[in-house]
């Protein structure tokens, strides 16, 4: 019982890295691709 509940805790270890991996490459792509101009403007004005 010990070892199903690792594996368990394993796998939503693997499912939670996955979606940070999966948001991470999305927000590069999205940064990528709507340009340094917006990012530079956010940046410059965060509060915005």
């Amino acid at each position: 019982m010990g070892t199903q509940r690792v594996e368990m805790d394993v796998s939503r270890r693997w499912k939670i890295a996955i979606i940070v991996l999966t948001a991470g490459i999305a927000a590069l792509v999205l940064v990528l691709l709507y340009g340094p101009s917006w990012f530079i403007a956010w940046a410059d004005d965060p509060g915005k």
